[in-house]
């Protein structure tokens, strides 16, 4: 039963823009206190739960969270729901109708945004899984743009630390296949690229913000990696994942030497880099720089001991 209640919790919450505490009481029969220990369970399964405190307070969700788009076409619906009034006319009020009716309006729930797309050009921001959740940020995101409304929302930085913070959204910006919002933020005071996919929810607020200036052509990119940290990357690669290199470092950076495959680069050395040179195996053999060749192998000999491979195995192996 406390599941069952949960569900439909959130799909009122999902149907409607604000439910306060003493609507949920009422509708399912229980206490505030259960209220309030089902929505910190609902918060705990990573749904975005938001609370407004005072009059005209209650709770809602993030508006960049939103359930996988219904199968039902645009008639479907509506028959749906015309013939889901019919029978409530006839018959009265009835909790099952109106259970019935909160999990079809959010199944397909309003999207306020301009669509991300033109007659020249089209741009989807969903994954390959079909899951949309950048698509939703970034429409909350563009909202907040076009109307100059703060953004409350929570980032996880690289190192795994989260923050709630209040922002003021100024630009989206596409890098390389990857979507930031630049925004100044309150909280530290200055602005600052926020990668999308880091962000858990975005809602926006009823607060607005004045624009500040800033240059569109000189976004702080090159402030992650100074000139310093970028090394030059030679590397030899099969012809089977040419396509892959040239998405990645661009179709130039590939040339044809002799009988191989060349690819050359100057890029930020961190983890990162030995993470993305790794996921090719030996399909890449790395020319230079040294260091770079003995952190690979270091990381695939960390591999081989994390599944109790060692040299020993790998001789009684041979011999067989």
């Amino acid at each position: 039963m406390k599941y069952q209640i949960m569900v439909e919790m959130l799909f009122m919450l999902l149907a409607r823009k604000k439910v306060t505490a003493r609507e949920f009481a009422q509708r399912f029969s229980i206490s505030n206190r259960t209220v309030f220990r089902y929505l910190d369970e609902l918060s705990l399964a990573c749904i975005p739960v938001m609370c407004d405190r005072g009059a005209n307070g209650g709770y809602y969700l993030a508006e960049s969270y939103k359930l996988p788009a219904s199968f039902l076409t645009e008639k479907e619906f509506d028959a749906l729901v015309s013939a889901i009034n019919a029978v409530g006319s006839e018959l009265g009020a009835s909790e099952v109708l109106s259970t019935v009716k909160d999990k079809l309006f959010s199944a397909v729930k309003k999207e306020d945004s301009t669509p991300l797309t033109s007659s020249s050009l089209i741009i989807d921001s969903s994954g390959w899984n079909g899951i949309g959740g950048n698509k939703n940020k970034i429409r909350v995101f563009e909202k907040a743009i076009k109307n100059n409304l703060l953004v409350k929302t929570a980032y996880h930085d690289r190192s795994g630390e989260k923050t709630e913070r209040i922002i003021e959204p100024h630009a989206l910006v596409l890098k390389q296949g990857l979507w930031y919002v630049f925004a100044f933020c309150r909280l530290r005071q200055d602005f600052r690229l926020f990668k999308i996919s880091r962000v858990e929810y975005a809602t926006t607020l009823s607060e607005t913000f004045t624009r500040r200036e800033f240059d569109p052509n000189n976004l702080p990119f090159n402030d992650w990696y100074t000139s310093q940290s970028r090394t030059e990357i030679i590397f030899e690669l099969d012809e089977s994942i040419r396509s892959e290199i040239e998405d990645w470092l661009g179709i130039e950076s590939v040339k044809t030497v002799g009988d191989k495959l060349i690819a050359e680069a100057r890029l930020p050395y961190d983890k990162g880099l030995v993470t993305e040179i790794a996921k090719y195996g030996d399909k890449v053999r790395v020319l230079k720089p040294e260091k770079l060749k003995k952190e690979l192998i270091a990381s695939a000999r960390e591999l081989l001991a994390f599944y109790g491979v060692t040299n020993k195995t790998q001789k009684r192996k041979s011999k067989k």
